[in-house]
Formats: C-alpha cells, sequence, structure tokens
C-alpha cells in the first residue's frame, strides 16, 4: 500500500479513498478553511492566524515553526524522507 510521512495525511487518504463523505460543518471566517468539530476550528485559528508556534525548524534554509513540539518532530521527516505509516488497505 501507499506510505506516508504524517499519520494525518494517512487518515485524510483513507477518508478520501476509503471512506464515505462527512461534510464539515465549521467554517474559518479568516480562510477557506472547514473543519468537522469546533475545537479542530478553534485550533486552526490559534495555530495559523494567531501564529502561536514557539517551536522552529533549525533545518538550514527552513525555519518553520510549529504551535506544539510533537508538529516539530513530525515535520522533521520531510527533511529526513522518514515514512512510517503504511496503508494496508
Amino acid at each position: 500500500g501507499e506510505r506516508f510521512s504524517y499519520r494525518s495525511t494517512l487518515n485524510k487518504h483513507r477518508a478520501a479513498r476509503h471512506e464515505p463523505r462527512v461534510q464539515t460543518a465549521h467554517s474559518c471566517t479568516l480562510c477557506d478553511r472547514t473543519f468537522s468539530a469546533a475545537w479542530m476550528l478553534k485550533n486552526h485559528k490559534e495555530r495559523d492566524h494567531d501564529q502561536l508556534k514557539p517551536y522552529v525548524c533549525e533545518e538550514k534554509d527552513c525555519s518553520r515553526r510549529f504551535y506544539k513540539r510533537c508538529d516539530l518532530i513530525i515535520h522533521k521527516r520531510t527533511h529526513t524522507g522518514e515514512k512510517p505509516y503504511k496503508c494496508d488497505i
């Protein structure tokens, strides 16, 4: 099966390819993103629009910032090429 660097990408793949579609109900008024739960919209606004991102990638020519340390750790896979999640469907 196809392999993914991020669990979230695997989950999006499964939802798009292997599960019936669910209509989203919570839209961001600052961009075109929509979310299936209010807490997801709240987190999106804090992370993407309020710029609460204290964790910085120190890879040369990157310097991306993240809201959570675990997101920085996962991001580092874009530099290493690690893809630990496999779709078995």
